[in-house]
């Protein structure tokens, strides 16, 4: 399993109304508890087909002080999707069904394979421009997909790193991807992708953090080298693919789009708005104030053949 706190439950049911109702498949019927304001019921006969379901409701009535330290709802619903996202990307067997009161809701069903549910939650140009990351060294396994440097954000928000089934945000990770796009990426964007660490479970410690989400490995350098080597390897096996949505954008945002000739007598201006022909356009100072008049020359012909 991935863990679970013990003192997690009872500290839910102390600040709400919580009720758990749950049925072994082989039992006649399904039973239930419920917990209000700390306050345990008696264990009594449900009905459910199969399976646990937990419900929380009225969170922190019981605590008032500690319901102004809520975020807006919007906030708490995004942190609710983070949640449920990386959930589904570790387990594409499992189907995921997220429901809200702003949004319509969202459900990803069982997938065929691990990159139709990661495109499925990371989004279509990721699927498209991912490359398959895999490599094994000592025990520890690392599988996943990265995207091509030029799909790449301001933010690290894209990045989805897992260790043994769990989402995590270890540092000992995040500088690890950083180090392997270093040659790819400036400073200020960070690359997309989903990695997932398989090791035993003696060779790592998930308590270090309250939350779980940081681990602590025996032995760090062996994870950071393995994907740091494994990244770059893919990286360069893939060098020579681009991603549209980011690489062909990019260069046709220096384009000028259907630009008429134009002399140096009189400034262009752009007949349509767009952003090729605005940066063109930032380029247009007037007439030229020498003789501009070029020399043609013969290209020498050892030259030619030559790579820039």
């Amino acid at each position: 399993t991935l863990g679970f706190r013990a003192s997690t439950l009872p500290s839910i049911g102390a600040v709400s109304r919580l009720t758990i109702t749950t049925r072994h498949a082989s039992e006649p019927h399904a039973w239930t508890l419920t917990v209000d304001a700390g306050v345990k019921s008696e264990i009594k006969p449900a009905a459910l087909t199969s399976g646990t379901m937990v419900e929380v409701r009225d969170l922190f009535y019981a605590t008032p002080a500690r319901l102004k330290f809520l975020k807006t709802d919007r906030s708490e619903a995004e942190a609710v999707r983070e949640v449920v996202r990386r959930l589904a990307m570790s387990r594409p067997d499992v189907a995921f069904t997220l429901a809200g009161e702003e949004r319509a809701p969202v459900t990803w069903g069982p997938a065929a394979d691990e990159l139709t549910r990661l495109g499925d939650v990371m989004g279509a140009d990721f699927r498209a421009n991912a490359i398959a990351v895999e490599a094994e060294r000592e025990g520890v396994r690392l599988a996943g997909f990265a995207g091509l440097p030029t799909l790449s954000r301001a933010n690290s928000l894209g990045q989805f790193l897992f260790v043994n089934g769990r989402p995590v945000r270890d540092k000992v990770l995040v500088g690890a991807v950083r180090a392997a796009y270093a040659d790819y990426l400036p400073r200020d964007r960070h690359p997309l992708l989903a990695l997932f660490i398989t090791l035993d479970a003696h060779e790592v410690d998930v308590n270090v953090h309250p939350a779980k989400t940081e681990v602590r490995f025996r032995d760090g350098a062996l994870v950071r080298g393995l994907i740091v080597r494994a990244l770059k390897e893919a990286l360069m096996r893939e060098g020579q693919r681009a991603a549209p949505a980011g690489g062909s954008a990019t260069i046709a945002a220096f384009r000028p789009l259907n630009a008429p000739p134009r002399s140096f007598g009189r400034p262009y201006v752009p007949a349509r708005g767009g952003l090729a022909e605005v940066a063109q356009a930032a380029f247009d100072t007037g007439g030229p104030a020498a003789d501009v008049r070029v020399e043609t020359f013969a290209p020498q012909p050892d030259l030619i053949e030559k790579p820039l």
